[in-house]
């Protein structure tokens, strides 16, 4: 009798304290990286393509440990649902990110080589996209809803605070571009929630939309292609 108590206080403990010693090993993985790509980020002959997967890497093992502990049912995101609203938010958002920060804003897109655009464009909808969607948008928003069960808005704050502040490194701490990123990571994660008839738009648009907010921000979608030879 004693040997099956100490069995389901053993089991309880591990329950209460695996998933807490996952998100510690989490944690100081993205802190890791991050210092890594901080100190880094700068110098001759850094390799930013390698470092920016590194940092993925985490948000991957997040994704994972989540959803097991979850019993998440991604096939319950259905293909062609995701597939038409990824095009929507992708055109959507293409649209108004050129108007508001090109035209209303003035602000000025980055360029990218000829001979890179179709690696940048599978790194921003593939790696970047896809997972930090799956992540912050999807896994952590859940994740914490299940911690504050009787708040709607908590779970949003940490979740996109988390997104932002993974953000550090790429940004190197500029407070107004991490701002922006906590700010689009609340707009993703209410639009994913938004009904559009009797469907939520979901991560099929946010992972439209991210991809399409990058692209054009790093020039790929803003026309700023350099070609080889030197022109525009």
């Amino acid at each position: 009798m004693s040997q099956l108590v100490t069995s389901k206080a053993s089991r309880k403990l591990t329950r209460a304290v695996m998933p807490n010693t996952r998100a510690m090993a989490f944690g100081m993985s993205l802190i890791f990286v991050q210092l890594y790509y901080f100190i880094n980020y700068k110098k001759p002959g850094f390799d930013q393509w390698t470092a920016l997967i590194y940092i993925i890497i985490p948000i991957a093992v997040l994704a994972w440990f989540m959803a097991s502990r979850l019993n998440v049912q991604l096939d319950k995101l259905m293909l062609w649902p995701m597939i038409r609203n990824g095009f929507l938010g992708f055109m959507v958002t293409w649209a108004a990110v050129v108007v508001i920060y090109g035209k209303l804003l003035g602000s000025e897109f980055g360029s990218v080589l000829s001979t890179e655009v179709w690696g940048t464009v599978i790194m921003q909808v593939i790696f970047v996209a896809c997972s930090e969607e799956l992540a912050f948008r999807y896994v952590l928003p859940t994740y914490f809803k299940g911690v504050w069960k009787h708040s709607m808005f908590i779970p949003i704050v940490y979740s996109q605070a988390m997104f932002a502040a993974f953000h550090w490194s790429v940004y190197q701490g500029n407070v107004m571009s991490l701002v922006i990123a906590f700010v689009m990571g609340c707009i993703w994660y209410l639009a994913s929630q938004y009904k559009l008839g009797t469907q939520k738009l979901g991560l099929g648009f946010t992972i439209g939309s991210h991809a399409a907010y990058n692209l054009v921000l790093v020039g790929v979608l803003a026309g700023n292609i350099i070609t080889t030879s030197g022109g525009v």
